[in-house]
């Protein structure tokens, strides 16, 4: 049974590799320290640096009901894994028949796919079914097989280990702060500019609705000074995550007000990275209430904002 060689024969290496597998959501700075450490090896031992990521999280189809919101999109997560130093990038799906594959049976796919001479993994790694193959499986299987198994060390925070479920549990709470820290890159998402409501003009003060993917994960609702790269400049932004309570809304939205700009906006593709939250939503008496806090939301934007430069989108 092999449901990966054909993801595995679109991707087939020009030479030998050493791997790493998983999901990878967000390439945070925990990932970040086990991809330096497999770059570092790779390049000691002549190979090409590597990853296999799941395109799904593998829960999604093991446990019914199960849903995770994205800190990067597929289409993220590779950018970020080729910046990170991975010259091969090879995206699969989970699928049950997946889940069945032994873990002995997925080893020798990815050498006699991807070239494997060399497999990464964190402490905590295991893979194959009933995740049969740890550490210590996959060393020995490695003296065996003919394959290097190394285990890198997890990067901690304050005691705590870098996952992707506490930089989740940092959005959930507005921390935005603490969730750019861990990523060791501001959080961001991007979506089109599509037409909204149109409130926002007429107070003065016309916003961007961005159409963020569904399953993307996002701070919670409140009002935070960002900086919006669109078609290849970036401006500063007074953003608000929420469902404008001031006027009876109920569908969560991002909105992003671009600090002196004039122009169309719909239609285009905007990266929103978020800096610092401002506020909490809330509810305002009137328009005049809410558009004389929007002014004191712009002032306090660029406050936080004076001196931020970005010269490039990465």
């Amino acid at each position: 049974m092999d449901p990966f060689s054909g993801d595995f024969a679109k991707h087939s290496p020009s030479g030998n590799t050493y791997l790493t597998v998983g999901v990878f959501d967000g390439v945070h700075l925990g990932h970040k320290r086990l991809l330096n450490y497999l770059a570092a090896e790779a390049a000691a031992n002549g190979c090409i640096p590597g990853v296999v990521t799941f395109l799904n999280h593998p829960r999604e189809v093991l446990t019914p009901g199960f849903s995770v919101d994205w800190l990067a999109t597929p289409e993220e997560r590779i950018d970020l894994l080729q910046q990170a130093g991975m010259e091969l990038v090879v995206p699969i799906r989970f699928t049950l028949e997946a889940s069945l594959v032994r873990a002995a049976d997925f080893v020798k796919l990815l050498q006699q796919h991807l070239g494997m001479r060399g497999l990464v993994v964190g402490p905590d790694f295991a893979m194959g079914h009933n995740r049969e193959g740890t550490s210590e499986f996959l060393a020995a299987l490695g003296q065996k097989s003919g394959f290097a198994l190394k285990v890198a060390q997890l990067e901690e925070n304050d005691g705590v280990p870098i996952s992707s479920s506490l930089i989740r549990g940092a959005l959930s709470k507005g921390d935005t702060g603490a969730a750019s820290r861990l990523l060791g890159r501001n959080y961001a998402v991007s979506g089109k500019v599509v037409h909204g409501e149109g409130r926002g003009s007429t107070l003065g003060f016309p916003t961007a609705n961005i159409a963020v993917p569904p399953q993307k994960a996002l701070p919670s609702d409140g009002i935070y000074a960002t900086m919006a790269f669109i078609e290849g400049t970036w401006f500063q932004a007074a953003s608000s995550i929420g469902v404008r309570p001031t006027f009876g809304g109920s569908n969560r939205t991002v909105e992003a007000y671009l600090l002196d700009f004039n122009g169309d906006l719909y239609g285009k593709t905007v990266h929103l990275e978020f800096v610092q939250r401002l506020r909490d939503e809330a509810y305002f008496s009137s328009t005049e209430e809410l558009r004389s806090q929007i002014e004191r939301d712009v002032e306090h934007t660029r406050q936080v904002l004076a001196g931020t430069f970005h010269e490039a989108k990465l």
